[in-house]
């Protein structure tokens, strides 16, 4: 299996960034989160891609609800700005994105 890292969504460069906006679009997402119309201190993502930094999950953050989801699927944004994983990615042993990289290096699990 594919090994999963986790970045910010701008330390990535612009190649990688098309990558994960075309999947995150093509799954739905809102691109504002993304295209840089709101500044980064206000609104930014964080994502978790494969070596060929193909998508597995993202979460958002948006402390003040700059992006509007109208006409789609709301997004619960917490206290702290941050939305939770917003694809709920989990392996075939069930393993959430967070224990896949804390616990096992990135590498998902069979079982």
């Amino acid at each position: 299996m594919a090994k999963l890292s986790k970045f910010y969504f701008d330390e990535l460069n612009k190649d990688q960034q098309c990558r994960v906006m075309i999947d995150f679009r093509d799954n739905g997402g809102n691109l504002d989160y993304l295209s840089g119309k709101f500044s980064r201190s206000v609104v930014s993502a964080e994502v978790v891609v494969d070596e060929d930094f193909n998508l597995y999950d993202i979460k958002v953050f948006d402390l003040y609800q700059h992006v509007k989801n109208e006409g789609g699927t709301p997004i619960y944004i917490g206290p702290v700005g941050w939305s939770n994983w917003l694809f709920e990615y989990r392996d075939n042993a069930g393993h959430d994105v967070d224990e896949i990289l804390d616990d096992y290096d990135g590498i998902p699990q069979d079982n």
